[in-house]
């Protein structure tokens, strides 16, 4: 990996505000989406977040005709996805 290249992180909702269009959160996000295509950031995310990016507690779902999108959206090269072992969530049990 390119020593220069910044790391993001964004959870399921930053995914989820992009895909379904939320004007605050694309307005936020473009930058990143914009460098990470010039392979300036990477942005890494949970495997949880696969699943998370559905629907999310209190929101409507991303419809399901739109799964081939997410699914291409995910598979940029610039999207690190991040197994979640044991000790990993645990952990993230004591932060929620």
């Amino acid at each position: 990996m390119n020593e220069t290249i910044q790391l993001r992180y964004w959870d399921s909702a930053v995914f989820l505000g992009l895909l379904n269009a939320e004007t605050n959160r694309v307005r936020a996000c473009q930058g990143v989406i914009e460098a990470a295509q010039r392979n300036e950031v990477h942005i890494v995310t949970s495997a949880i977040t696969l699943i998370e990016v559905i629907k999310l507690r209190g929101e409507q779902p991303v419809g399901g005709e739109h799964e081939d999108t997410i699914r291409k959206f995910f598979e940029q090269e610039f999207i690190i996805i991040r197994p979640v072992d044991t000790s990993i969530g645990l952990a993230a049990r004591k932060l929620i």
